[in-house]
């Protein structure tokens, strides 16, 4: 997840942005939004702020021409405004993407709804071949949503911890601190398997290894490699020896020689990993656990026409599907609600407070419930489908 180098496209792509039409339906409390099709475009993100020409604090993404929004408030204004993804880019990151039109204000009306359809419908319910996470991810060398497609996230503990660890110098964030981060909160389905022989894992079969991704200096076209000595040194309990080596040969000695020690994974690791969502628990060097960290692998995401688990035309699986919602945070307004970012020497060598973390998991949480949206809601279980 810790990535120093990169280069990007321009910011923008020439991609014509559509323009946007809604109507409120009041029997099931949705705004529904139309738009007509972009030449060269194949997908498009909605943004829902609350003011006009406000950042938007809830996007839906989709390659329809319409979006059903059952997370906003009845008796409300919002202001939407789009931006279209040019065909053919290799992800839905930074310079992929046309310009932002301009905002449109919509109304929500009287919703003729029991209280309890008040909450986030897009909630899910758990299946016999699929489980859901909640993650969190800040998007890196950008302030826009950079998406999940060849990228690591965290469960939101995870994700506030190392935001903990760097509050005041993180140089993959957008101005290089947490006050100009952007953070994205999505829903993820995940097809249940057995992921056999794990080493980040701590024994959870549900996943497979861990991945470090956006280390390979473009972040228009991300690619992930094998578990970074960075990033298992967060975690002691997955092995840093036999599988991490000096170029030498000789064993890593950390962490003075973190820049100089590569980590290899076994054939079968890989494989598993680019084919199945990635997880670590992260310690930040203390005793227990403090989240985990996930990685998403580009080539097995569902579409939003596809069921998590289908078999494609060319063999392969898609094996999990972001939900089209996602909820956004900025860095300046958690601080709003009492984000710590105090640091001391600890944080140097990666350490943490841990009542700390968990203040700032309690501002996080908090910073959710102020938004003007209906309550968000994920289903997170547990998680079975063999791999050999």
């Amino acid at each position: 997840m810790l990535v120093i180098l990169f280069s990007l496209l321009a910011s923008t792509v020439a991609v014509e942005t559509p323009g946007l039409v809604c109507e409120w339906l009041a029997d099931n409390g949705t705004l529904l939004v139309k738009w007509g099709a972009a030449p060269s475009s194949d997908y498009y993100e909605l943004g829902i702020a609350t003011s006009e020409n406000g950042q938007a604090g809830l996007l839906y993404s989709t390659a329809r021409l319409h979006a059903e929004l059952t997370a906003l408030m009845p008796g409300t204004t919002y202001w939407l405004n789009m931006r279209a993804h040019k065909s053919g880019m290799p992800s839905l990151g930074p310079g992929t993407w046309g310009a932002l039109g301009p905002s449109v204000e919509c109304s929500t009306g009287a919703a003729h709804l029991s209280s309890k359809a008040h909450a986030d419908t897009h909630a899910n319910a758990e299946s016999e071949s699929s489980f859901f996470l909640e993650v969190l991810r800040e998007s890196e060398f950008t302030s826009d949503v950079d998406y999940l497609m060849n990228h690591d996230s965290g469960d939101v503990l995870g994700d506030v911890t190392i935001l903990t660890a760097t509050s005041s110098s993180a140089p993959w964030l957008s101005g290089d601190n947490f006050t100009n981060s952007t953070l994205t909160l999505y829903c993820v389905e995940v097809l249940k398997v057995e992921v056999p022989d794990t080493v980040t894992t701590e024994g959870d079969d549900k996943f497979a290894d861990y991945l470090s991704c956006n280390n390979n200096g473009n972040a228009t076209d991300p690619q992930c490699e094998c578990d970074n000595i960075i990033d298992r040194y967060l975690s002691p309990t997955t092995p840093i020896s036999p599988y991490c080596k000096m170029q030498s040969g000789e064993e890593c000695q950390l962490p003075a020689a973190m820049d100089s020690c590569k980590c290899t994974c076994t054939a079968s690791s890989l494989s598993h990993s680019k084919t199945y969502v990635g997880m670590m628990p992260v310690y930040f060097r203390q005793a227990q656990p403090l989240g985990r960290w996930f990685s998403h692998p580009k080539e097995t995401e569902c579409t939003e026409f596809e069921k998590v688990g289908a078999t494609r035309a060319d063999g392969s699986q898609c094996t999990w599907k972001r939900r089209a919602d996602m909820r956004v945070f900025r860095g300046w307004e958690i601080e709003a609600n009492g984000w710590n970012k105090t640091e001391d020497n600890r944080s140097k060598d990666m350490h943490v407070d841990v009542a700390q973390v968990h203040q700032n998991l309690g501002v996080f949480r908090q910073t959710m419930a102020n938004s003007a949206f209906r309550p968000w809601a994920c289903e997170v279980g547990d998680a079975s489908i063999v791999v050999v």
